[in-house]
């Protein structure tokens, strides 16, 4: 009778490890895949970011060209210094 009971109490104390290492690695799935979200988000957020600066850098590129070029000259002389060609005429609401 008491090998009996010495077989009985191995396996209850295998159930046992067994359902806490499942029960452990469930919480840790749990976490790991909390995580992954997290990081997806995190990669989401920062793939749109990276299209908006991109885009940004774009315009940039782009406002360089037009300040480099002499339509921008011609607009900040006109604009900010009053300046015109000789043979221009002007037309103001008083």
């Amino acid at each position: 009778m008491r090998k009996r009971d010495s077989k009985k109490l191995g396996r209850t104390c295998a159930t046992i490890i067994v359902v806490g290492v499942f029960v452990i690695l469930g919480f840790q799935m749990w976490r790991l895949k909390d995580k992954n979200d997290e990081y997806s988000a995190k990669v989401e957020e920062l793939t749109v970011r990276l299209e908006e600066e991109q885009r940004r850098a774009s315009e940039l590129e782009d406002y360089e060209v037009y300040v480099n070029s002499d339509a921008y000259i011609e607009d900040t002389a006109k604009t900010k210094l009053g300046m015109l060609y000789d043979d221009e005429i002007v037309f103001r609401e008083d």
